[in-house]
């Protein structure tokens, strides 16, 4: 039975409290011949896990095209390739070089596997394995995005030992690869292909759960195997957490990140309540004027507030923190770190400088924080993770990809000894980064469910869960009716199927799809034009949230009207399932007026740019 969706505005806090399962499920069948020898492009890993799985692909009939990792581009040879992570042309370049040889079925990326284990993981190493996973991937999704037709070639990202499933250690480097999936999950479901994560040990082992989730995933979203057993990740509604608090003491010094801003300021007046007196807050920024009234306040009821302007991703200026800190002030016994930095686009548009610069904020600011007090005796070391990690959110890959980080350090830490909790906040009412969005954007948040979370409560919880200590828990306002219908398109994968149940919508959104398929091809070529016409435009008004389709103007650039990244994405998917017509989401950025997005889709439509399918089967997406 599925749990009934309760709407935000009827709960508190405890009913809004997840958590993230792993549950046992059943191996699949893997890859079924048809008879026909398939194609695959494999990003070779340097552990030989990408040679096995290319020697049983061959073994199979099928044939290969593979990439090694390095500094620039080359063509070894016909079918081997070494691709720079850091650089979209080479991965276009070996696109368009093996074109002719006929499609890809799909794509295998294995060089997150490549990087360092936990026991030699410095910040540069960390740092180093990002652009070979995530930069890798983001140039592969736009490489692949850009080739013409519908069908395109699904992308399986593989990891090991990322997922904290069973005992094992939990590779921290690997996972913000993980919230780069779930961008490709809900922004490009063409392009989606799955996530494995393979276990340690044997490469037989290894080469079967790839291979097992080539084949059909069954809708599965996370995956990983232990031995030969595989399993499935939920999100479950958890307890509400037991009354609680931590111990605060006199003679401490607190840490608090981001210290300054809304969330880190909330915080520290809570550490203060609790009996804090000595506080040591760090911000990029320093203090400001809102900020400096609070800490008069504190002070003058006896708390030491210290500012220390300092960026938490400079590992050389923190450490001089921590030793001034040392020298100057009591031990540090807790820490909350609440800095990071939000903001992004889809990832077709996406530059890996501007994507490192979000993701670097939390990664290397949440390793060096980690790393800065491992040896110290914490009594809580809490990471401000996100929401966004476990449900996604679109346009916001590398936010999601920095969270995604957090989750896994804390888990880490946990399995080492360490206190350790990573929080994944919905947003925050009054303070947080959706307070710094303008009206129009937080507007859109509420249209898609998300509620949020009131400071008093927030804290309150936040007590409850550190007092609990459980390395990870998700607390979010969300009403999943709307979230359902406006976020993923109105089909509940079974990764959401404990808390949302499939919206009603469903099979009056396939049955529109095809109704609209088929006007369209059954028209003659001056009919065509106008139910084009009036598709965009309701379309359009739709997302827009207009009441008529009278009210968008044909002649006005989608950007004018008011478009926004998520707005494009959606309405490109809408077009890809409903038309099946392939429309680059920058084209929707492109001067685009409803009646260039018109001719656009004629002229698709005249070159036979289109799904060989028939008209009776019926598209439906995964995000």
């Amino acid at each position: 039975m599925l749990e009934e969706p309760v709407p935000y505005c009827e709960v508190s806090i405890p009913h809004g409290c997840y958590e993230l399962e792993w549950v046992k499920a059943e191996p699949r069948a893997g890859l079924k011949s048809d008879g026909q020898p398939r194609r695959w492009l494999v990003l070779t890993d340097g552990k030989g896990l990408g040679e096995a799985l290319v020697q049983r692909l061959q073994a199979r009939g099928d044939r290969t095209v593979t990439a090694a990792w390095g500094k620039s581009f080359a063509r070894l040879d016909a079918q081997r390739f070494v691709l720079d992570p850091a650089h979209r042309a080479g991965f276009e370049r070996l696109l368009a070089e093996t074109a002719p040889e006929g499609p890809f079925a799909g794509v295998v990326h294995l060089w997150s596997v490549d990087a360092p284990d936990n026991a030699t993981l410095d910040l540069a190493s960390l740092r180093e394995a990002q652009v070979r996973g995530c930069a890798s991937v983001i140039h592969l999704v736009q490489a692949l995005g850009a080739t013409d037709g519908l069908v395109k070639p699904g992308i399986l990202l593989v990891t090991e030992q990322a997922q904290p499933v069973g005992d094992g250690p939990i590779q921290v480097a690997q996972s913000p690869v993980l919230g780069i999936g779930k961008g490709i999950w809900m922004e490009n479901p063409e392009l989606w292909g799955g996530m494995v994560d393979v276990p340690a040990g044997p490469v037989e082992a290894k080469v079967a759960a790839v291979l097992s989730e080539l084949g059909d995933s069954g809708g599965e979203t996370h995956v990983a195997y232990r031995g030969s057993q595989r399993f499935v990740q939920r999100l479950v509604r958890r307890p509400r957490p037991e009354p609680g608090r931590p111990e605060v003491r006199t003679e401490a010094t607190y840490v608090v990140t981001g210290g300054t801003g809304g969330l880190g300021l909330a915080a520290t007046r809570w550490l203060a309540d609790l009996g804090a007196r000595h506080i040591l807050l760090t911000s990029r920024r320093g203090g400001n004027e809102a900020s400096l009234r609070d800490i008069q306040v504190l002070e003058s009821r006896g708390v030491e507030v210290r500012v220390a302007a300092v960026d938490v991703t400079d590992e050389g200026a923190m450490r001089d923190v921590f030793a001034d800190v040392a020298r100057s002030m009591p031990p540090v016994r807790g820490v909350i770190h609440a800095a990071g930095r939000f903001g992004g686009t889809v990832l077709s548009e996406q530059s890996w400088d501007r994507f490192n610069e979000i993701l670097d904020a939390k990664v290397a600011g949440t390793f060096i924080v980690h790393e800065l007090t491992k040896e110290l005796p914490l009594d809580f070391f809490v990471s401000y993770s996100s929401a966004s990690a476990v449900i996604g959110s679109h346009g916001q890959s590398a936010y999601v990809a920095a969270n995604a980080f957090q989750d896994a350090l804390s888990h880490h830490r946990v399995r080492s000894g360490l206190p350790g909790l990573a929080v994944n906040w919905g947003s925050w009412a009054e303070v947080g980064v959706a307070q710094a969005l303008p009206e129009s954007s937080r507007r859109a948040l509420r249209d898609r469910g998300m509620g949020e979370i009131a400071p008093a409560e927030g804290v309150e919880v936040l007590g409850r869960l550190i007092a609990e200590g459980r390395p990870q828990a998700v607390v979010m306002q969300i009403n999943w009716p709307k979230f359902v219908k406006g976020v993923v398109e109105g089909q509940v994968p079974p990764y959401f199927n404990r808390v949302a149940k499939a919206a009603a919508q469903n099979v009056a959104a396939a049955t529109e799809g095809a109704g609209i398929k088929a006007q369209v091809w059954a028209a003659s070529p001056a009919e065509r034009l106008g139910i084009l016409r009036r598709y965009v435009q309701e379309r359009v008004a739709t997302i827009l949230g207009y009441a008529n389709a009278a009210q968008v103007d044909r002649d006005v650039t989608l950007l004018e009207l008011g478009f926004d990244s998520l707005m494009a994405v959606q309405l490109r998917n809408q077009i890809r399932t409903q038309l099946e017509i392939d429309v680059p989401v920058g084209k929707l950025f492109d001067s685009t007026s409803v009646e260039g997005m018109t001719d656009l889709l004629r002229e698709r439509l005249a070159a036979g740019i289109v799904s060989e399918r028939g008209l009776g089967e019926q598209v439906v997406e995964v995000i």
